[in-house]
C-alpha cells in the first residue's frame, strides 16, 4: 500500500478471489470479491483491527548459549499440537520476547531452541495456553531446564548403537514438547529438562512409547528392535517395479482398534530401490499395516 493505504493488484484471474492484507501489529484481514472477465473491481476496502499481543520472559537454568538460539511461537488453539501458526518472535539477550498482531482468541505458546554448541539437538518446550484480547498484552513466562534428566544407552541385540539420533516427542503432538540428541560413539545419550509424561521415543527410523516419571534423574536404556519387513512395490496395472516409494509400517493391534491413530503407531519407514524392493527395519514383534506412497500414484 502507499502512504494513503491505497493498493492495486494487476493481472488477477476472473472469478471469485480472496484479497487479504496484513501489517505489523495487526491481525490479517481478508475479503472475497468477484472479478469479471472484462473489467476492474474498485473500492475494495480492508480494515485492519488493532491486534493483541503475547509477551514475557524466557529463562533457562542450563545456561550456555540456549537463549541466543531461542524463538517463541504462538499457534491458534487446536487438537493434538500447536494448531495453525499465528506469530513468532526471537528471544533477546535479556530473555524477553513479544509477539504482536494477534487476533482475539486462545493460543498455545511454546519455546523452540536450535541445537547448541554443547551438542544438544533442537527442542520444543511444553506449550502454555494464553487468552488474547484485542488491544491488550497477555504475559506468558517460561522457566526451562527443570524436569527430568534422562540418560542411558541405545542398544540393539545387546550391542551399542553409536551415533543413533534419539528424540522424545510428547504424546499430545509434535509441538507439545520435544527434545532430541545424538548418541556418542558408545551409544550413550543424555536429554535434560524432560517434562514428566508420556512420550514417543524415536531412535532413527523406529519408535516406541515410553513414560517419564516425575523424578530428578532417570536411567533409561533404549532397545532398538531388530525385526524387519521386506517386499516389493509394484505398479498395479503393469506389474513393473516402483522406485523411491515411501513405505510406512503402522502398528495394528487387534485388541485396540484405534491403535493406528496413536502418535506412536508409526513403527518404521523405508524406501523402495530401483527394482521396487524395500525393507523396514527396527520393528518389534507384532502385527503391522503397511502403506506405500509414490509420486504419480494414489496411496496404497
Amino acid at each position: 500500500t502507499d502512504a494513503n493505504g491505497r493498493f492495486e493488484l494487476l493481472h488477477v484471474a476472473a472469478g471469485r478471489q480472496t484479497v487479504s492484507a496484513s501489517a505489523s501489529g495487526h491481525p490479517e484481514a481478508e475479503k472475497t470479491v468477484s472479478v469479471p472477465e472484462d473489467g476492474d473491481v474498485e473500492g475494495v476496502e480492508l480494515r485492519l483491527a488493532a491486534g493483541g499481543a503475547i509477551a514475557g520472559t524466557v529463562s533457562d537454568t542450563r545456561g550456555g548459549d540456549r537463549l541466543a538460539s531461542s524463538m517463541v511461537f504462538a499457534g491458534s488453539e487446536g487438537s493434538g499440537g500447536m494448531g495453525g501458526p499465528a506469530g513468532m518472535a526471537e528471544v533477546d539477550s535479556t530473555g524477553r520476547y513479544r509477539i504482536d498482531g494477534l487476533g482475539e482468541g486462545t493460543y498455545r505458546v511454546a519455546v523452540f531452541q536450535l541445537p547448541t554448541s554443547g551438542g544438544g539437538g533442537p527442542s520444543v518446550s511444553a506449550p502454555q495456553q494464553a487468552a488474547v484480547t484485542i488491544g491488550e498484552t497477555t504475559t506468558v513466562d517460561f522457566q526451562l531446564g527443570g524436569g527430568t534428566a534422562v540418560h542411558g544407552r541405545v542398544l540393539q541385540a545387546g550391542a551399542a548403537v553409536p551415533g543413533a539420533r534419539v528424540e522424545l516427542s510428547a504424546v499430545e503432538g509434535p509441538f507439545s514438547g520435544r527434545v532430541s540428541t545424538v548418541a556418542d560413539g558408545e551409544g550413550s545419550y543424555r536429554l535434560d529438562g524432560v517434562v514428566p509424561g508420556g512420550y514417543v521415543a524415536r531412535i532413527d527410523r523406529s519408535s516406541q512409547r515410553v513414560d517419564i516419571p516425575d523424578v530428578e534423574d532417570l536411567e533409561l536404556d533404549l532397545e532398538v528392535p531388530s525385526g524387519a519387513i521386506s517386499g516389493r512395490v509394484l505398479d498395479a496395472a503393469t506389474g513393473a517395479p516402483v522406485a523411491d516409494a515411501r513405505i510406512v509400517a503402522l502398528r495394528a493391534d487387534e485388541a485396540d482398534p484405534g491403535a493406528e491413530s496413536h502418535p506412536w503407531a508409526r513403527a518404521g519407514t523405508g524406501r523402495s530401490g530401483s527394482d521396487g524392493t524395500f525393507e523396514v527395519r527396527g520393528l518389534s514383534p507384532g502385527r503391522y499395516r503397511l502403506g506405500a506412497m509414490a509420486r504419480g500414484y494414489g496411496p496404497s
